[in-house]
């Protein structure tokens, strides 16, 4: 060392040491590198995100353009939603949340592809769907659900609105890719219960043949045992609200065919009050004969549907509930349901009340 860099005394090299020391304990302040938030916060955030104050249902809005608005909105937070959740399980792979995340990412793809027609939309969100339901690690369940919204998706770009048809093909399709399972069981369940007669009953024969569980087997059994009664004359023993009883058919034909209206509480009519029905005022042929059943309907709510019925006719009731001899034989699985007897009293036809007009068409032929 040089004279010249010597301290000249204690009290100088203090002076010259001391800013030196600073600056060496400010270094490791300096190059600290920011602390980047970890899954814990990532996950907190995405699910605060998942969780915000819902947005308006565009439906509910009077304009146009409020409309457009909404759905751009919706749109815009779903590409945020899957953005958030592809950055989660790509930089947190090992997390037990990754495969959550990589689900709400491939749900919030096709929720906003079903939103607008954009090709590049549809194409991305068919593609992470593709990935993910052919991936076995993840659960079965899981990939069920994305396979099902995925092929939803295709079908309503390829063909709009969804229907009886189109659903039944979703169905096929996820047989063949999932096996005869509960949920795919669920599907033709569902469609069975809303399709037409003849449809509902070749729906119901496919799903007793995949051995479902026994509450489905029971409900696919109700509608082909029903379909069964088809063609057939349709006996039944019938009591009126003044306790008189009647059967079915009638000795002599009747003048046109008759319309059995079933129905039981807490359904139609009562608050309703034949609501459905009411539809149908000056649609239907004059001469139809009508009989409402109430089955399990306490008598003062029967009496009070008299005054209410749209078409006059013969109203009964069923004292014994869905256990009554009249609710098994029809195998009652919702309510209202009309049966459509031609003038022989031959069974043409069952279904919903918006399905009568074809029904009646039926029983003229």
């Amino acid at each position: 060392m040089s004279p010249s860099s010597r301290c000249s005394g204690p009290s100088s090299c203090r002076r010259t040491l001391l800013p030196v020391a600073a600056l060496l304990a400010a270094l490791p302040l300096l190059a600290a590198p920011a602390t980047l938030p970890g899954p814990d916060d990532d996950w907190r955030a995405l699910q605060a995100l998942l969780t915000r104050d819902p947005l308006p249902a565009a439906a509910t809005l009077r304009t146009a353009a409020a409309r457009t608005a909404a759905v751009q909105l919706r749109a815009a937070r779903l590409q945020q939603a899957a953005r958030q959740a592809q950055e989660f399980h790509t930089r947190h792979a090992s997390n037990p949340h990754a495969p959550a995340a990589r689900k709400i990412e491939v749900a919030a793809l096709i929720e906003r592809a079903r939103l607008d027609a954009d090709p590049v939309s549809l194409a991305q969100a068919l593609d992470r769907a593709a990935s993910f339901r052919a991936d076995p690690s993840l659960l079965r369940e899981h990939r069920f659900e994305v396979a099902l919204a995925a092929e939803r998706l295709r079908h309503q770009h390829a063909k709009g609105a969804q229907s009886v048809a189109a659903e039944e093909q979703v169905a096929d399709a996820l047989r063949r890719e999932f096996g005869p399972i509960p949920e795919v069981h669920g599907l033709y369940a569902g469609l069975a219960a809303a399709a037409p007669m003849a449809t509902a009953n070749r729906l119901a024969t496919q799903l007793l043949e995949m051995r479902p569980a026994p509450a489905v087997r029971a409900a696919a059994e109700a509608i082909t045992t029903r379909y069964g009664l088809v063609g057939r004359p349709f006996t039944l023993r019938l009591t009126r609200l003044d306790a008189t009883a009647f059967e079915l058919p009638a000795k002599s034909p009747a003048p046109g065919p008759t319309v059995l209206y079933v129905w039981s509480p807490g359904h139609a009519p009562l608050p309703g009050a034949f609501a459905a029905l009411n539809r149908h005022r000056g649609r239907l042929p004059a001469n139809l004969q009508w009989i409402y059943v109430g089955v399990g309907v306490p008598p003062a709510e029967a009496r009070a549907a008299v005054a209410r019925a749209p078409f006059a006719g013969v109203h009964c009731r069923d004292d014994a509930g869905p256990r009554s001899a009249l609710a098994q034989k029809l195998r009652l699985t919702r309510s209202p349901m009309v049966f459509v007897l031609n003038r022989q009293g031959v069974l043409t036809g069952f279904g919903r009340v918006d399905e009568l007009p074809a029904l009646l068409a039926a029983a003229g032929r």
